[in-house]
């Protein structure tokens, strides 16, 4: 059976909304009127890998809580795997194993522990391209050993540093609860960090924070205090309070959050000089909004909480969905009830154009999009969308354009001659999972213009990638026979496209018309304009896929070389070594949806390159 990417992304919401309720304190921003914390039924994954075909969805629990003076680690038997692989910072932990989307235990074993630091700081797992996210994300859950060699931070660390940043709060918090790393309070506290930030109160108190027993720290020792107080030793918790008063340790703020969690109550504790995921944690516990500048103090874990805050402002609320929404860290659903509650003046209304380009990104496809629900007419209705989405392709954030645009797009009636909004609106909705929407904007070109009828089979080959029917099989193969017969010739312009689907097609194992193929053998050879890997980063991934055990660093190359923003403007000879690379390494699903951003996201370049040095990637130059 054949799954399409509409399917995969259709599965992966269903399980993103099974599961979200019990995600709810990051969207609920410590809202008042919410019900308590239900801690028997802790929370799962956030996000299923979606692979093609599509896998099981495996639902991963946090451990059960442990007793207070207990600092054994516990089995990791709670839905984390740990193989007894003998890294040197123990046996690798992970989420994420080959039922369910994981890498392989080897990935990392043949790589140096030094290389892979210096990949996995320029790893772009915060990226609102969904392809590159999630290879980023199964990369750091993959449970594999270690890379051999010294470094100033534990493996495990570094992805659960990333995982955070990222916005996997729930995944990083799962992983953090279940791993250990002996005698190393870097990780213990980046790990206590996700499991406050998870607002999961049974695993705040278990084994996995059992540090806060020694250390004294005053993080250590407030952490310490709120667990003796949520188990009513009193003379524990009067002991470690005369401690940190004995050591100039009190923290006034700490002293109000944990009474109003201790007593339901929810006094403003005020500015926080140097907040922690403790002080978070306690907020969300009295239910205390967080205010968006509280959230940048803390990071992305804390900004998604504050975009969703309804008694932030809306200003405020737009002012966190402008950096949440570059990490790719929330539902689309999410940005959108952002986007609903902002208001602009009945100028704004009136000319939403001109007054969307004078606005940071996030606010202009707010203004677009109320805009366009609030018109009438078809083509005005199309005009304000299309317009956003074009402000999403300049940006490198069509992705998200198609997300906040995507509902309000599919209730356009397409008309003919209308190739702009065909182009831009059939892209938007194969992005956005809505694969027979976009099918339907082949009405808009005109086939006997050449520009529409090329723009029309490119539809013919994205729709086929996205989701695969016998039909659209036939289709692709008509639309890639004639870009191989009439359109290169016609369209010179198109060349770069074609030299890209034929190439992609050919790299995934698709079939390619006679013509197509014997086309491709030209173009293929062409140094076409676009951003490429520098000469010796290209010579390092040729290096790493040629020797075993460093697929791991070879994906990591892949990725860094993509960048945050995505394969749109990256040269088709290169993007096609990278999905030919990624199926040659055994992750094909990853070929393919890297396949189906490139030419959903593509913008052609308009001059050469120019090379730039090792891991880095070359501008497009004027």
């Amino acid at each position: 059976m054949t799954v399409s990417l509409a399917d995969v992304r259709r599965a992966a919401l269903a399980a993103v909304l099974i599961v979200w309720p019990l995600f709810a304190w990051s969207q609920s921003a410590w809202a008042q009127d919410e019900p308590p914390i239900d801690d028997s039924a802790p929370p799962v994954a956030t996000e299923a890998p979606r692979q093609l075909p599509g896998a099981p969805v495996v639902q991963t629990q946090l451990p059960p809580p442990s007793p207070e003076s207990s600092s054994a680690a516990p089995s990791a038997n709670n839905g984390i795997v740990v193989a007894p692989l003998g890294a040197p910072e123990g046996a690798p932990a992970g989420l994420l194993d080959s039922q369910n989307g994981g890498l392989g235990t080897d990935i990392w074993t043949g790589s140096s522990r030094e290389e892979i630091d210096a990949l996995l700081a320029r790893l772009p797992v915060a990226s609102p391209v969904y392809s590159e996210r999630e290879l980023a994300r199964r990369l750091l859950l993959t449970i594999a050993d270690a890379p051999v060699g010294a470094a100033p931070h534990a493996f495990l660390t570094v992805r659960l540093q990333a995982l955070l940043k990222a916005g996997f709060v729930l995944e990083a918090s799962i992983l953090a609860a279940n791993a250990r790393v002996a005698d190393d309070p870097e990780f213990a506290r980046v790990a206590a960090d996700a499991i406050l930030y998870s607002g999961h109160a049974n695993a705040v108190c278990s084994d996995a924070t059992a540090a806060r027993l020694q250390n004294s720290d005053r993080f250590w020792m407030e952490l310490r205090a709120y667990c003796y107080a949520v188990g009513g030793d009193s003379a524990a918790l009067d002991l470690t309070r005369s401690v940190m008063a004995a050591q100039n340790a009190d923290d006034k703020a700490f002293d109000i959050l944990l009474a109003d969690a201790m007593t339901h109550k929810a006094l403003d504790p005020g500015p926080i000089p140097n907040p922690t995921a403790l002080h978070f944690f306690l907020g969300r516990q009295a239910g205390l909004p967080v205010s968006v500048g509280f959230a940048k103090q803390l990071g992305m874990p804390a900004l998604v909480v504050a975009m969703d805050e309804p008694r932030n402002s809306p200003e405020d609320r737009a002012t966190a969905a402008e950096l949440v929404l570059r990490a790719g860290a929330l539902p689309t659903a999410h940005l959108i009830a952002v986007a609903n509650a902002q208001t602009f003046t009945a100028a704004q209304l009136a000319t939403p154009k001109p007054a969307a380009a004078s606005l940071p990104f996030f606010l202009g496809q707010a203004l677009l999009r109320q805009a366009a629900a609030q018109a009438g007419a078809n083509n005005a209705k199309a005009s304000l969308v299309t317009a956003a989405l074009s402000h999403g392709m300049k940006a490198d954030l069509l992705e998200v354009a198609a997300g906040l645009q995507a509902d309000i797009a599919v209730a356009v009636e397409p008309q003919a001659a209308m190739p702009t909004e065909a182009d831009l609106m059939s892209r938007a909705l194969m992005l956005d999972g809505r694969p027979e929407g976009a099918a339907r904007w082949s009405a808009g070109f005109d086939l006997q213009a050449d520009a529409d009828r090329a723009r029309a089979a490119a539809l013919q080959i994205e729709l086929n990638l996205v989701a695969p029917t016998a039909a659209r099989a036939a289709d692709a193969q008509s639309a890639l026979a004639w870009f191989a017969q009439q359109g290169i010739a016609k369209a010179p312009q198109d060349q770069a496209f074609a030299a890209l689907a034929f190439g992609l097609y050919d790299a995934l194992g698709e079939p390619l018309p006679v013509d197509a193929k014997a086309a491709w053998s030209t173009l293929s050879a062409t140094n076409w304009p676009g951003r490429r890997p520098s000469a010796e980063t290209s010579a390092h991934l040729a290096a790493a896929v040629q020797q075993a055990n460093r697929k791991g660093e070879a994906l990591l190359l892949i990725l860094g070389a993509i960048g945050a923003g995505g394969p749109g403007d990256l040269a088709p000879d290169a993007t096609v070594g990278f999905v030919r690379t990624l199926a040659q390494e055994g992750v094909p699903d990853a070929a393919r949806l890297l396949a189906i951003d490139a030419l959903l996201l593509y913008k052609p370049a308009p001059a050469p390159i120019a090379v730039v040095p090792a891991l880095a990637v070359a501008p497009v130059t004027q």
